[in-house]
């Protein structure tokens, strides 16, 4: 089981290596009042 989940955590890791940070999200995320996107847009907290 653990071994699973290691292979899950690489997997996304390597997604989000390739396609950026937001390639994979919780779908907890979509939520319209969701703050995900706007963050991934920010360094620090400040825009890039």
């Amino acid at each position: 089981m653990a071994e699973d989940k290691r292979k899950l955590d690489y997997t996304i890791d390597d997604l989000k290596k390739r396609f950026g940070m937001t390639a994979v999200i919780r779908a907890a995320s979509l939520k319209p009042a969701s703050q995900v996107f706007e963050r991934s847009q920010k360094i620090g907290g400040h825009y890039k």
